[in-house]
This record gives structure tokens, sequence and C-alpha cells, in this order.
């Protein structure tokens, strides 16, 4: 979890991680990260797909990040708002398609707390 986002935010690559952490972290991290160098709209539906794909471990990290992004929204100018919301309800949407126990209640609280922000949007 500490690592979901270092490969899109700093010099850090894959084969960094995977020398520091081993493969199954690496593989982790490498499906949390999105590929920037794909336009914006086939980035999102591979990121998708890729979180579609995670195993539970993964998907409860992005949405251990996701819950951080909707308590952390205020600091954003309110005109990025909608977008946020918008974005977040996709990757929650890609998310709920694995049903494992482990996931339900971090989707419950995702869940509520999106929909709290979709109201305040609206």
């Amino acid at each position: 979890a500490i690592l979901h986002d270092v490969i899109e935010d700093t010099t850090t690559d894959f084969d960094d991680v995977e020398g520091q952490f081993g493969s199954e972290v690496a593989h982790w991290v490498g499906l949390l990260s999105k590929d920037k160098r794909l336009p914006e709209d086939d980035r999102e539906q591979a990121y998708c797909r890729a979180l579609e794909e995670a195993p539970w471990q993964v998907r409860v990290c992005k949405l251990g990040d996701m819950y951080d992004n909707l308590t952390d929204m205020d600091m954003l100018p309110r005109a990025r708002w909608p977008h946020t919301v918008s974005r977040l309800r996709m990757y929650l949407h890609c998310l709920q398609t694995h049903h494992a126990e482990e996931l339900q209640g971090p989707l419950r609280l995702v869940q509520a707390l999106l929909e709290e922000r979709e109201k305040m949007v609206s």
C-alpha cells in the first residue's frame, strides 16, 4: 500500500520495485499504476481492466487510496470535484467485479463516502 503511487509519482520503475521488494509486490504496484505513455482515455480503460483483474489485496489498496482522495477533496479547486467524483465512480465500478469477503467492508465505506461527495457536486 505504501508503494501504490511510487511508479507514477517518482523516477522509480517496476524493475526497481521488483529488485527491492520482489516480484509479487512489484506486480501489485504495477496493477496500481497507470501507464502515462498512453493517451488519457486509453490509460483509464487499461487501468480499469487491471483493477478488474487484480487480486483482492490490490483492490483493498485502491479502495484505501480512493477513500483518502475523497476525504481530501476539499483541498482541490471546486471546479475539479465533478471530474474527481466521476473518475472515482468509474474505479469503484471496476473494483466491484470481485466478490471477496475481504472487500465488502472497504467497498461499503468508499461507496458511502462517494455518494456523500456526489451530493456535494450536484
